[in-house]
C-alpha cells in the first residue's frame, strides 16, 4: 500500500463523526449546567445545603464539560500528530483535576444528604462543614492529579499498514513502572469505593424516605378515619 503522510492518515479517520458527537456532548453538557446555574441563581433566597452544593457541582461539571470536550476535539484532530510534550502533561493534570473534583463534590452531596435525612446531624448545615468539605475536596483533587504529568508522555507508535510513525499523548512506558501501577490501582480502588459509597448512601436515603412517606400516609389515613367516624356520629 502507498505510504501516507501523517496529515493524510489523520484525514482518513472517522474524524467528522467523532467531532459531531463531541460537539453534541459539549453543547448539551454546557446548556444543561448553565441552566442549572441560572435556576439556582434566580432562586437563591436562602443558604440551604441544596442551594450551596448543587450550583458548585454544576459549575464543576460545566468546567469539566468545556475542558474535556474541547480537549477531546483537539485530540481527535491531532489523533496521531500530538507532539507537544508540555501540553500533554499539563492537560493530563487538569483532566484528572476536573474529574476528581466532580467526583468529590458528588460524594460530599451524598454524605450531606445522608447526615441530614438519616442521621439528623445539624453540623452538616454549618458554614464550616461546607467550606471545610470543599477545601478538602480541592486539596485531594490536586494531590490525586499531581502524579499524572509524570506518567504521561508523547509516545511514538508505528503503523505497519501505512508505514508511518505517529505520536500521541498516553502513559509513558518509561519511568518507574511500579509507582505507575500502584497509582492507577489506587485510582481504581478510589473509583470503586466512591461509587459503592454513593450507592450505599442513596440506598439508605431512599429507604429512609420510603419509611417516612409510608408513616405519613398511615397517619393521614388514621386522621381521615377519625374524621369519618366523628361525622358519622354527629
Amino acid at each position: 500500500m502507498e505510504n501516507l503522510t501523517l496529515s493524510e492518515w489523520n484525514d482518513e479517520t472517522l474524524l467528522s463523526m467523532i467531532l459531531v458527537v463531541l460537539a453534541v456532548y459539549l453543547l448539551v453538557g454546557t446548556c444543561g449546567n448553565v441552566l442549572v446555574l441560572l435556576v439556582y441563581a434566580c432562586q437563591m433566597k436562602n443558604s440551604s445545603d441544596e442551594r450551596f452544593f448543587i450550583p458548585i457541582l454544576a459549575a464543576c461539571d460545566l468546567i469539566a464539560t468545556l475542558y474535556l470536550g474541547s480537549l477531546a476535539i483537539y485530540n481527535s484532530i491531532f489523533i496521531v500528530s500530538n507532539s507537544n510534550s508540555v501540553l500533554c502533561k499539563t492537560t493530563s493534570f487538569f483532566t484528572g483535576l476536573s474529574i476528581f473534583m466532580s467526583i468529590c463534590v458528588l460524594l460530599i452531596i451524598a454524605l450531606q444528604r445522608y447526615f441530614k435525612i438519616c442521621m439528623n446531624l445539624n453540623h452538616s448545615k454549618t458554614r464550616f462543614f461546607k467550606r471545610a468539605s470543599l477545601v478538602f475536596a480541592s486539596l485531594f483533587s490536586i494531590l490525586a492529579s499531581s502524579p499524572l504529568p509524570f506518567f504521561m508522555e508523547i509516545v511514538p507508535f508505528h503503523s505497519n499498514r501505512y508505514g508511518v510513525t505517529g505520536v500521541r499523548c498516553e502513559t509513558s512506558p518509561k519511568g518507574n513502572t511500579l509507582a505507575r501501577n500502584i497509582y492507577f490501582i489506587l485510582v481504581g480502588v478510589f473509583a470503586v469505593a466512591t461509587g459503592t459509597t454513593v450507592n450505599t448512601l442513596y440506598s439508605n436515603i431512599t429507604y429512609k424516605m420510603f419509611i417516612h412517606f409510608k408513616r405519613s400516609n398511615n397517619q393521614n389515613d388514621e386522621k381521615i378515619n377519625e374524621i369519618n367516624v366523628e361525622v358519622h356520629f354527629t
